[in-house]
């Protein structure tokens, strides 16, 4: 971290800083981005795939799937209202609602973990259209010829589906 600073960046890039750390290094570690953020006055681009973590770091979420964004929102609309079927299932995984922070009032997540059906498609075998239609409960034929764009949903609110232009 010390020599990523030692230019005075105006973007520090974290990928996947907390993984496999116990909750009190990770803790020290997401404390640490924070101070060299505001002491440097830069940006973070925190790539994880711990959704407390976003929940307590993040301004704005990206969500990503076979290598694209498929949603993004200010934290707090993307955690309230998911909209990609690919998010609403990742929180319909959790074992219990991301309640960190200024999140903390969210509403509680299903007690039953409801895992994604099928699997990551190789990114060398991707299949036409969305990336998702294989895994997706809401599949319907244009989702398996023609890849969607982000389009705005509501504002600051971008998801990249179909459905939402039905």
């Amino acid at each position: 971290i010390a020599m990523a600073l030692m230019c005075r960046p105006k973007l520090l890039i974290a990928d996947e800083p907390t993984t496999a750390l116990d909750v009190t290094v990770q803790a020290q570690i997401l404390a640490l981005l924070r101070r060299l953020q505001r002491e440097f006055q830069m940006a973070l681009l925190l790539i994880t795939h711990d959704l407390g973590v976003v929940a307590e770091m993040a301004d704005h979420v990206a969500v990503m799937y076979a290598g694209q964004i498929i949603e993004q929102a200010e934290v707090r609309e993307l955690f309230s209202h998911p909209k990609h079927p690919y998010t609403v299932g990742l929180f319909g995984s959790l074992p219990q609602r991301v309640a960190v922070g200024a999140l903390h009032e969210l509403p509680l997540r299903p007690a039953r973990l409801k895992p994604i059906a099928g699997s990551v498609p190789s990114p060398f075998d991707l299949p036409n259209g969305c990336r998702f239609w294989p895994r997706c409960p809401q599949v319907f034929d244009r989702c398996k010829t023609d890849a969607p764009e982000l389009t705005e949903v509501a504002p600051g609110h971008a998801a990249a589906c179909w459905l939402m232009a039905r």
